[in-house]
């Protein structure tokens, strides 16, 4: 076999798992976690001063880069691989981390400093040191939080609510409905009434979860959704870069969004509009509820 056919069917050989079994890839913000951890671990190299610190000139950094770049390549694969990965890399980042402490408390407190050691200083090793370790322990448990992410759930949530509310608008417009209230959707009934067809299959998908808030007026002329972040959230500071959205819905065919750090966090009345129905979904979904006006209107007791 030619050589250069030989190394194309190494090459796919070897990547092709990778993209047969990446139906599970890891979220973004994992493989964004991922990506972090080595330049963080060479930044803090670099405010230490460790290129003051006289060491073996190392044969393997090319081969290293490159099994840090095939690691990052095949973790795409599948989430587990991904966690594995980043732990991996914060335990490398935990090494360097002890690695400059020990050098910088020999340097600081040695009467006589080791040679390797004569023009690095002591403090900037031991405060690096210090702080990669911290971030170090912080890669490690951000990592077991993000891997629990799931960011197709999350978008099907906000799809469902974004159907609830077309759904409300439009039933509320209907001719007959004479009161022009708004249908009780809650928790406990949304699944039957999507499966007898009496609202949009998905429409009722976000009431399912405990993350999910849903008020209506006396009458039911109003009503007020909120709906607070459901993956976990990584500890600090890590919360901080990785967000989640808080939404917040009513009658009036708006959805108004903030992005929060915290798991309870609530999105107010008055915060900036994310999406509001168009005259476009509202004609489609008053042609939904025509195809089933009487089965819809009588099952609520709009039709005696």
């Amino acid at each position: 076999m030619p050589k250069n056919l030989r190394r194309i069917f190494l090459f796919g050989f070897i990547t092709i798992p990778a993209l047969t079994f990446a139906n599970n890839g890891p979220s973004p913000q994992l493989a964004v976690l991922e990506i972090m951890v080595i330049p963080v671990i060479g930044l803090f190299m670099l405010i230490g001063g460790t290129y003051l610190v006289k060491q073996k000139k190392k044969r393997m950094n090319l081969l290293g880069g490159l099994a840090v770049i095939l690691m990052i390549f095949f973790s795409a694969a599948h989430n587990g691989l991904a966690l594995l990965v980043v732990i991996i890399f914060s335990v490398m980042a935990l090494y360097n981390a002890i690695r400059m402490l020990t050098w910088g408390i020999i340097a600081a407190f040695s009467k006589k400093r080791p040679e390797h050691l004569e023009k690095a200083s002591g403090i900037r090793l031991v405060i690096a040191g210090a702080l990669l370790t911290y971030l170090g322990v912080i890669f490690i448990l951000g990592s077991l939080a993000l891997a629990r992410w799931d960011p197709f759930r999350s978008h099907a949530r906000l799809r469902s609510l974004k159907g609830f509310v077309e759904f409300q608008i439009a039933y509320s417009k209907y001719p007959d409905n004479i009161d022009g209230r708004f249908m009780d959707i809650n928790k406990k009934n949304a699944d039957e009434l999507a499966e007898k067809a009496l609202i949009p299959p998905d429409s009722g998908l976000f009431l399912r979860r405990d993350s999910t808030e849903i008020v209506y007026s006396e009458g039911f002329k109003d009503f007020k959704v909120t709906m607070i972040p459901q993956n976990p959230f990584p500890v600090f500071p890590l919360n901080l870069i990785f967000k989640q959205s808080s939404y917040y819905a009513d009658q009036t065919g708006v959805i108004r969004r903030i992005l929060v750090s915290a798991p309870k966090a609530v999105c107010p009345p008055d915060a900036e509009i994310f999406w509001e129905i168009t005259s476009e979904q509202l004609e489609s979904m008053t042609h939904f509820i025509g195809g089933r006006a009487y089965d819809i209107f009588y099952s609520t007791g709009t039709v005696k």
